[in-house]
């Protein structure tokens, strides 16, 4: 399922929640024209600028799990897009933090499934993408993905699967900004470290080699290069 069909899902899978008019919320954080507009503007065509603060609020001073329900697919849709970086409900990890809060483990199977779809996803995206094109990096989006899911290693088995350029690329950006410890919020103890074992095992070194190699007369092999002696040192860190 591609990027798209996965939104769609979503959208499906929790059109079951309806929009409330006036939800309960803290009188002295949310004012009434912030209510007016979410009551008024039609799900898919909120913006980042009219979502967000709610969905930063959600559950604690505004609105209930199930409210957080109706908008989540619209989240999480504007939470990928380049304009919704920066906005601080729509980060990966506020968004984990609301779903576990809104009893996430306990959802019905649908939305759960529709969910990991979508991450699923958009985690094929990512690895489809040179992390230098500014929009989608494996190491910022891994940690909110981790806080989500279940269990990362199917994440990190579909990449070591995907032999691509942009894939391999992907894996040289993570082991250099992660050379000296992951970076990022990572609220998941046991995926961080799960992550950080992946990260050492030799095979992640032979991907890199493999890629130099195939890639030495291009301008990203200095990139490749610069990976394979970070996994060096990571590795004998590591030992």
């Amino acid at each position: 399922m591609d990027l798209a069909g996965a939104v769609d899902g979503l959208y499906d899978a929790f059109a079951r929640y309806p929009r409330r008019a006036a939800m309960d919320s803290c009188p002295h954080c949310v004012g009434k024209a912030e209510q007016d507009v979410l009551a008024r503007v039609p799900l898919r065509g909120l913006s980042c600028e009219q979502l967000s603060r709610y969905a930063f609020k959600a559950i604690t001073t505004w609105g209930a799990a199930e409210d957080y329900k109706h908008f989540l697919p619209r989240i999480l849709e504007l939470a990928l897009t380049r304009e919704g970086l920066g906005w601080p409900g729509l980060d990966l990890e506020v968004i984990a933090g609301k779903i576990r809060l809104g009893g996430g483990a306990a959802w019905p199977e649908e939305e759960r499934a529709a969910l990991h779809a979508f991450l699923e996803a958009v985690w094929r995206t990512v690895l489809a993408h040179d992390p230098q094109d500014g929009r989608w990096k494996a190491e910022e989006l891994l940690p909110g993905i981790a806080s989500i899911v279940d269990d990362v290693a199917p994440f990190l088995a579909a990449w070591e699967r995907d032999q691509s350029r942009a894939a391999v690329l992907q894996l040289a950006d993570f082991v250099e900004t992660s050379s000296h410890g992951l970076r990022g919020p990572w609220r998941e103890v046991a995926a961080r470290e799960r992550v950080e074992r992946w990260l050492v095992e030799a095979a992640r070194k032979d991907a890199l080699e493999a890629a130099f190699e195939r890639h030495a007369d291009e301008p990203v092999a200095g990139r490749l290069a610069a990976a394979v002696d970070a996994w060096q040192a990571m590795a004998a860190r590591a030992r």
